[in-house]
């Protein structure tokens, strides 16, 4: 998949990194669409509001793509 998003000039973000704690979909950016990848799953964020088909908000996230602009 990332291959996939970087040739549509989306950039790959690794998640900030936390003593103590794994980041989660709060810890990014609130303003702005991101993919976010997670443990075996992805999901959307939209300013700050996770969007998915389940409440994964508790989820790990390891990173995300952004829209180049």
């Amino acid at each position: 998949m990332n291959s996939n998003l970087n040739s549509l000039n989306w950039i790959w973000v690794p998640a900030p990194i936390f003593s103590g704690r794994k980041a989660k979909y709060y810890d990014l950016p609130k303003n702005g669409r991101f993919i976010v990848r997670m443990s075996k799953h992805y999901a959307a964020v939209v300013d700050g509001v996770i969007y998915d088909t389940f409440d994964s908000s508790n989820k790990m996230v390891y990173g995300y793509w952004k829209k180049e602009i």
